[in-house]
């Protein structure tokens, strides 16, 4: 899976300002250190964030990496470390968890990214993470869900522009990818090009008991839907892993041709959104070029 992501990312690869390290294969720990931040801010819809960014940096040696905040659990992230910029401004990927999950809950891939040259941000989505689920307003999680993503590169890249602090200078004004696990490959797909239906969701909820009817079916209705932030025209490439509710977009799921640059991962140990009725459908509505990995 790694290798084939950062086969995929290095085709929207920012041109760097300096040379970069040498070059170290994708399925091997890239040549970089990893810095990772945490970051609290407030959006323009005066909606109250939190989210992580990695980015490449330098690391003292012998330096134990820190754990993340709440579960108290390392990998190879380390805090206050200054940013290597051998290779700045570096692209950027913007990650969505998954439902009842945390924002850093494939550290082990932002990591991997981090270390090849990528700055990485990933945000909460408030009232769908393992600490303050509310599933009663999961229907609302959904609208939000792409504004979250989206103000949280608005705010790296204010950051970037900043001519100081940490992620200063960081982060490439061309573009982003944007990854997603499960319901986070659902906002993925709609970040990077596709618009929902949500009548038409709500007509299928109707008739079928999908997965993720139980969940929108009682609050979401389609004026409750106008408003929110959908597509992000400055995404290049989506990498939704383990999608589904391909019925959200369109008769036929018709409105996922439009994702662009879809990698999409998926498997059938996934016990939550089943290959052949949920992942299969939304790769099959996507249109070409596209890429498939299970």
């Amino acid at each position: 899976m790694r290798t084939s992501l950062l086969v995929l990312l290095a085709l929207v690869t920012a041109c760097s300002g300096e040379p970069t390290p040498d070059w170290v294969p994708p399925d091997q720990w890239g040549p970089y250190g990893v810095g990772v931040d945490t970051v609290y801010f407030t959006d323009a819809r005066d909606k109250d964030l939190v989210m992580e960014v990695w980015y490449p940096a330098v690391v003292p040696e012998g330096d134990e990496p820190d754990p993340y905040e709440e579960i108290e659990v390392a990998l190879d992230g380390h805090r206050e470390v200054p940013p290597d910029r051998r290779g700045a401004p570096y692209p950027v990927v913007a990650f969505s968890h998954g439902f009842m999950a945390i924002r850093y809950q494939s550290a082990f891939l932002t990591e991997w990214l981090a270390s090849h040259g990528y700055v990485v941000v990933a945000p909460d989505h408030p009232n769908n993470t393992i600490f303050d689920i509310d599933q009663d307003e999961t229907w609302r999680v959904m609208l939000e869900r792409p504004g979250d993503v989206r103000a949280s590169v608005d705010e790296l890249l204010a950051r970037s522009a900043e001519p100081s602090g940490r992620l200063s200078s960081m982060a490439s004004e061309d573009g982003y990818v944007v990854i997603g696990h499960s319901f986070g490959a659902v906002t993925s797909m709609v970040v990077g090009g596709a618009e929902p239906d949500w009548a038409g969701v709500i007509e299928h909820c109707e008739q079928n008991d999908a997965y993720a009817c139980k969940y929108l079916g009682e609050g979401l209705t389609p004026e409750d839907a106008e408003g929110y932030e959908t597509v992000d025209d400055r995404v290049l490439a989506t990498v939704p892993m383990s999608p589904g509710v391909w019925y959200a977009f369109g008769e036929g799921g018709a409105n996922l041709q439009d994702v662009r640059e879809p990698l999409v991962l998926g498997g059938d140990w996934d016990q939550i959104l089943d290959y052949e009725t949920e992942i299969r459908p939304c790769y099959e509505a996507m249109d070409t070029p596209k890429k498939m990995g299970t």
